[in-house]
């Protein structure tokens, strides 16, 4: 549906001075870091200019997939974000902007959740009518952003990893303005007749 324009992680460190403890990575990413007093969160921006802007959304689905050799269950929130993309001049890559972008992330409500087992090689997420709707009011922008969030260790490809991850759109095409083209033949038979071509809208 789209190439991914943004994507990454952005943990913290708990500690009293929270704006000055937040780092970004991006070209890839990776959820819910798992060392002692850090908790990660991704993000995945996607540009949508090949769904026309006329489209009617039906479905979304996003598809994430954990790097080789990887192990463990993967649990994840898709986290809405409506209205606000995520890109640098929205979340500026400085200590602030990075502590707003997991803030966002960590607070804004969920499209959806899924949790799988240690024998699925990918998640593929649907995201539900919110976020079809949402899609469908940003055609015109071009874009579809989301947050990704975890209660346990997770990780997943980024863009530049083997099986980056993939949104998937399900839509119905605008319907074909017709105009037929209607032929009137007065008289009945074939002397002294009149064509009149009308175009119906």
């Amino acid at each position: 549906a789209g190439n991914i324009t943004y994507n990454g992680y952005v943990w913290g460190v708990f500690t009293t001075t929270p704006f000055f403890n937040y780092t970004r990575v991006t070209g890839s990413l990776q959820l819910t870091l798992d060392d002692p007093g850090k908790l990660g969160k991704g993000f995945i921006d996607f540009n949508t200019t090949s769904t026309p802007d006329t489209a009617t959304i039906t479905e979304i689905k996003l598809q994430l997939c954990r790097p080789l050799g990887q192990a463990g269950a993967r649990n994840v929130s898709v986290k809405r974000f409506a209205g606000m993309r995520i890109n640098l001049t929205n979340f500026p890559l400085t200590a602030k902007g990075n502590f707003s972008l997991y803030w966002n992330i960590t607070n804004r409500t969920t499209y959806a959740n899924h949790s799988s087992t240690d024998a699925e090689t990918c998640a593929n997420v649907t995201l539900g009518n919110t976020a079809n709707t949402d899609l469908q009011n940003q055609l015109v922008q071009n874009y579809f952003s989301v947050g990704l969030s975890s209660s346990a260790e997770t990780i997943f490809d980024g863009s530049s990893g083997a099986n980056p991850p993939i949104l998937t759109v399900t839509y119905t095409p605008a319907a074909d303005t017709i105009k037929p083209n209607i032929r009137i033949i007065s008289p009945a038979n074939n002397t002294n007749s009149t064509n009149v071509n009308l175009d119906v809208n």
